[in-house]
């Protein structure tokens, strides 16, 4: 989060379902609505625009771990060993409970995973959490 509680969060969304990226947006805006989305629709697009500076430096990646081109791991794994992103709190979301993806995920550097969530209210009160959190490590 910024240091001035005044300036909106910058959220970066990839995911290659634009519904699923629009829902994010949706909830998360009901939390906070001065929240300000960048998005990308796979790994390799989110990296580009992260690397050439064409997306406002985020102050928080949420990354669905299953895309095409380039998956959530494989972009964890990327911009990890990229000194010029590689600071950037990412959080890794997707439809799977598995264990190993989960610590596999958080092994590789996301700040927190999540399984998308069966209902829209569960979703804000996931995200509300997310944010409250961030909130707390960065004041």
């Amino acid at each position: 989060m910024p240091p001035d509680n005044s300036i909106p969060l910058h959220i970066f969304i990839i995911d290659d379902d634009v519904d699923d990226q629009e829902l994010l947006m949706e909830a998360f805006s009901e939390v906070d609505s001065t929240i300000k989305f960048s998005t990308a629709a796979n790994g390799r697009e989110g990296i580009n625009k992260l690397v050439d500076c064409t997306v406002q430096k985020p102050d928080l990646i949420i990354v669905d771990m299953n895309m095409p081109m380039i998956n959530g791991k494989q972009f964890l794994a990327e911009i990890k060993n990229n000194p010029l992103i590689s600071g950037l709190k990412v959080i890794m979301y997707s439809t799977s409970s598995n264990h190993k993806d989960i610590q596999e995920t958080l092994g590789l550097g996301a700040a927190y995973y999540f399984q998308k969530p069966s209902s829209y209210s569960a979703l804000v009160t996931e995200l509300s959490s997310i944010l409250n959190n961030l909130k707390q490590v960065t004041l």
